[in-house]
């Protein structure tokens, strides 16, 4: 047989022409020794007819994919596509160990769910298609703020972050304001409110959870192969992180102020906050799209929000999608 000339595939009665050189690059199954012009294969022509045409361009829809497809590329030995389906289905579900590898989640895949054909016997393959964000493990950061005469006065205030991260707590951080501590864990992805109503004597906190970052699918081109549903596209359009803005209003100057991530104001990432004084201030936020407000925080906050309103006549956080 030449690697390079047509070759002619019967499965199942159907009759499919394509290279030699294709089918070479992708399936460890067809015995190539064999001298015939024609292979047949006792398989399904349908899925196969899916898999041919990934075989010959590199990639393939995600909507086109089911367990039929799944199931024959394991019979043909598609080792790269298979290997990319295990990692979008292991990132999907977000359950097991964390992996850092390709090679790593594709071990964790076997180990965890026995194979293509054992995860889908689980009930699993609905989640190659889409995230489970129910059953999916979570990482949680805490916010913290601590106030008052223990900290050098009434009005002093202090903020800190900790993280717990595949179940074990992250060193505590500091910050100088809330808006920078939410933030950072919003740039982070957490976005959840996990227990809102965790005030407890001097400390105002509330935890935020994501869902845990089993495996980076974004990092690996090894899952570029596949075109993205539309709810892969509407997650990436609308799953976009969220950042915050504080308006303060001081009545006896009747002036704005507001606190906000530097990089807003110019591309300088090493500092956190800004203050902005003047009327034009609340056009900024809209200009700059902090049109949401997020009402929930004053009431998780509750202590610091009155602290503020001592010296503020409004004080409120808007957000914006980035």
């Amino acid at each position: 047989m030449e690697s390079g000339g047509p070759i002619t595939i019967n499965v199942g009665g159907t009759k499919f022409t394509t290279s030699a050189t294709t089918l070479i690059n992708h399936s460890s199954y067809i015995n190539w020794k064999d001298d015939s012009d024609e292979i047949f294969v006792d398989q399904d022509p349908v899925p196969f007819a899916v898999l041919l045409a990934y075989m010959r361009r590199g990639n393939i829809k995600v909507d086109d994919i089911d367990t039929d497809v799944l199931t024959l590329a394991e019979f043909l030995g598609l080792e790269q596509f298979l290997l990319a389906v295990k990692i979008r289905w292991y990132y999907n579900v977000g359950r097991g160990p964390v992996c850092s590898t390709d090679e790593e989640i594709a071990t964790a895949f076997e180990q965890v769910h026995g194979g293509i054909r054992g995860a889908i016997s689980e009930g699993l393959f609905p989640f190659f298609l889409k995230q489970d964000d129910i059953d999916a493990e979570r990482d949680l950061a805490t916010v913290f703020v601590e106030f008052g005469a223990a900290l050098g006065g009434v009005d002093s205030v202090r903020f800190s972050v900790t993280e717990c991260i595949n179940g074990e707590i992250q060193k505590k951080r500091s910050c100088d304001s809330l808006v920078g501590a939410l933030n950072g864990i919003f740039a982070k992805d957490y976005t959840s409110h996990e227990d809102l109503d965790r005030q407890n004597g001097y400390i105002n906190e509330a935890t935020f959870s994501r869902r845990a970052h089993r495996a980076e699918q974004n990092t690996s081109s090894t899952t570029r192969i596949f075109i993205p549903t539309d709810n892969d596209e509407r997650k990436r359009h609308y799953g976009r992180r969220k950042q915050l803005a504080m308006y303060l209003l001081e009545n006896s100057q009747v002036r704005y102020e507001l606190i906000t991530p530097s990089q807003i104001l110019k591309d300088d990432p090493s500092a956190t906050t800004n203050i902005i004084e003047g009327h034009g201030t609340h056009l900024y936020l809209q200009k700059h799209k902090f049109i949401t407000q997020e009402l929930g925080l004053d009431e998780i906050f509750v202590t610091y929000f009155n602290l503020l309103k001592r010296k503020y006549t409004d004080c409120r956080i808007y957000s914006r999608m980035i």
